[in-house]
């Protein structure tokens, strides 16, 4: 009998391992289109499937399992996972396309590898209203123009998630762009938009959504003295803080500080930042376009500023189902997952003020509702995006991958934003004017410096005394 058990357990194991197994990912065939999208019904399952039953592994083979599989084409086979994806409704959810030769898509003369079609010709929100950048017609001595967006393929637009939701799909597919302005409707090539199921969130592979950089986005002192950090590059270009008399300001960038994925280096830079900010009765803390990143830099974070005898961050990191192998079957099971606070002294500032706009997202969306409800924060900029779960990361058998949010989220009295993002107190927009005459970037740096000024104006610092650049005093 125990050799029987250790046969058994030593199947499910290999069963278990081998879940995402299947056949050679170079050969575009039935076998292989089959066996990714069990695998990814699988593993969204897993996660969702006794949370939600059109969730379900069953459910989702059902009504996308045959699609994936008899796809006569990488762009109907593509359209079928997306659609999967979409069911989710999280802003978190991507799909990555394999490399594979086979992963080409021909739309009359046009043919092009995947990688090839994931550039995003811009949809901006601007004074309220979505826009959209019609690019140049080359050939044709036009300039790209920005057109009000009334709905994406019949779908209103609520913010930045359903931007996200309804942009992707196969390359060379059209998207149908109903015009605010009265004008005809557009209909968009994807390849000129969006393939993944979420731009807002994409795998750093790809590299074409890039956290914005030091020297781009912080703004340029004269005044006040800016604080010596550790060596460290990634760091550096991800975090910056400034102290004048008592009011610190503090720039994080990104969450995606470590390449090794411990935040070792932020955690020891952050040891001296609450050490030198611990004073100060007034709190900056700049998060714009600032898309999240890794969960224990955030932990680091927010840790200072959670109430005494708090143990863990306000965030059920995961609430998810893992599978457990036993002497006689394979079982899964549903756990929570905190996200611990880590030891560090604690910052009690009088006042806080918290800078987000449409590209803050996830750990940073995260970190803004935490400091809203355990600070007394004041938010200050526009609607975030909305992606308040943890993230899964998912390999096929086809070279492919899928990310999506796992159940979890916000507790302990947090604002929820899943899906519809935070609300600002004070809502500073960018200019649909600057957007229309000097483009997408011209209109995110005056609107980041907008909020700025107004943010050191509330902290009782004059930003036209502090803040050195023309563009952004």
């Amino acid at each position: 009998m125990p050799t029987i058990q250790a046969n058994l357990f030593a199947v499910a194991g290999v069963a278990a391992l081998a879940a995402c197994a299947g056949p050679d990912p170079a050969v575009f065939d039935e076998g292989l289109r089959r066996a990714t999208v069990a695998c990814y019904a699988r593993a969204i399952g897993d996660q969702w499937g006794d949370l939600r039953a059109d969730c379900s592994e069953d459910a989702l083979l059902r009504d996308f399992g045959e699609r994936a599989a008899s796809a006569a084409s990488p762009a109907g086979y593509l359209r079928a996972l997306r659609d999967m994806l979409r069911r989710l409704d999280d802003p978190h959810a991507y799909l990555e396309p394999s490399r594979q030769p086979w992963m080409r898509v021909r739309v009359g003369d046009f043919e092009a590898p995947a990688e090839a079609n994931v550039q995003h010709a811009g949809i901006v929100r601007a004074d309220g209203q979505w826009w959209l950048r019609v690019p140049a017609v080359a050939g044709e001595g036009a300039i790209a123009t920005w057109r009000p967006v009334a709905t994406l393929d019949g779908a209103p637009l609520r913010g930045r998630h359903d931007v996200d939701m309804l942009l992707p799909g196969e390359p060379g597919s059209e998207v149908v762009v109903a015009l605010a302005d009265g004008g005809e409707p557009l209909r968009v090539p994807r390849r000129a938009i969006a393939l993944r199921a979420a731009p807002s969130a994409p795998p750093a592979s790809l590299g074409d959504v890039v956290a914005p950089s030091l020297d781009a986005t912080t703004p340029r002192f004269n005044a006040g003295r800016a604080l010596r950090l550790p060596d460290g590059g990634s760091v550096d270009r991800s975090l910056f803080v400034w102290r004048h008399a008592n009011v610190g300001y503090v720039r994080i960038a990104s969450f995606r500080v470590d390449p090794d994925g411990s935040a070792s280096a932020l955690h020891d830079a952050w040891q001296q930042v609450v050490a030198q900010l611990a004073d100060c009765d007034t709190l900056v803390v700049d998060l714009l376009g600032n898309g999240g990143g890794n969960w224990s830099a955030m932990a680091c974070v927010v840790s200072p500023f959670l109430p005494d005898g708090a143990t863990n961050v306000p965030h059920d990191k995961v609430r998810n189902a893992v599978t457990r192998v036993g002497p006689f079957a394979v079982l899964t099971v549903r756990q929570i997952s905190a996200i611990a606070r880590l030891p560090l002294p604690t910052l009690r500032p009088a006042r806080t003020f918290v800078l987000v706009d449409q590209g803050t997202a996830s750990a940073a969306e995260i970190t803004a509702s935490i400091l809203r409800r355990h600070r007394g924060a004041r938010v200050i900029g526009e609607q975030t995006v909305g992606a308040e779960t943890c993230i899964e990361q998912v390999d096929g058998p086809d070279g492919s991958q899928i990310g999506f949010g796992l159940p979890g989220g916000m507790v302990d009295g947090c604002e929820r934003f899943q899906g519809k993002g935070l609300a600002p107190d004070e809502r500073i927009e960018r200019s649909a004017a600057t957007l229309r005459a000097r483009g997408a970037e011209a209109a995110r740096d005056e609107q980041w410096a907008a909020i700025r000024r107004a943010a050191l104006r509330a902290a009782g610092v004059d930003p036209g005394v502090l803040l050195a650049s023309a563009g952004q005093g």
